[in-house]
């Protein structure tokens, strides 16, 4: 009984203890701004276009906040320079919901780290003809001497024109969320269950001292 009353006490001792989570994958957020050419068809509006087509020199530029979601922003502490969207021409068919097949969609270097965004899946929505926007999901990973463990990452790109045939301007952000605890029990789980074990070891203590004093009566 006393066994059980110290292990429960030192759960919940632990559980006021800070919990540290475990990072596998830099997280953070950067502005793209793609610098290249970009077509659709058909017609001359981009929002009601049915397929977008990235040229073989669309490249993007790096803008970062120094924070994201209250932590360093991994993309502004270590700037990711310029890259490519895709090595070779790459052609999106625009839908509510599309699946994709690419491994390389976005890539870039820096310091001996090389950084890769794999396409999935997206989504298009357009709120009239001068506009169309895209959110892709994926995975995002990277090899080097700071290799990581592979992540979900997303990217939002959102195409406009000034008015219709007109030269199609590109903007937009890549994200990658903060990563889970892995398998860190949050502190008021912790409180919960040595709660529970010190109430237990209170209960089996209550009893065996009402059934000592009733034998002695």
């Amino acid at each position: 009984m006393k066994k059980l009353f110290f292990v429960a006490l030192a759960i919940v001792l632990l559980a006021s203890a800070p919990v540290v989570k475990a990072s596998t994958i830099p997280y953070g957020t950067f502005g793209v701004s793609p610098l290249g050419t970009v077509t659709f068809s058909p017609g001359t509006d981009i929002g009601g276009a049915t397929s977008v087509t990235l040229g073989s020199t669309t490249w993007f530029t790096l803008s970062a906040d120094s924070t994201y979601e209250g932590q360093p922003n991994i993309f502004a502490l270590f700037p990711v320079g310029s890259g490519s969207f895709n090595a070779s021409e790459l052609t999106l068919a625009v839908g509510p919901s599309e699946t994709y097949s690419d491994p390389s969609f976005m890539t870039w270097s820096y310091a001996g780290d090389n950084f890769e965004f794999d396409l999935a899946s997206g989504t298009w929505s357009s709120s009239g003809p001068g506009n169309l926007s895209f959110q892709g999901l994926g995975t995002f990973s990277a090899t080097g001497p700071t290799s990581y463990v592979p992540g979900a990452a997303e990217i939002s790109l959102s195409f406009s024109q000034s008015s219709p045939g007109s030269t199609v301007g590109v903007g937009g952000s890549f994200d990658v969320p903060p990563p889970p605890p892995s398998g860190v029990p949050e502190p008021s789980s912790l409180v919960l269950l040595g709660t529970g074990l010190l109430g237990s070891a209170f209960l089996v203590f209550w009893r065996s001292k009402s059934a000592r004093s009733a034998s002695q009566a």
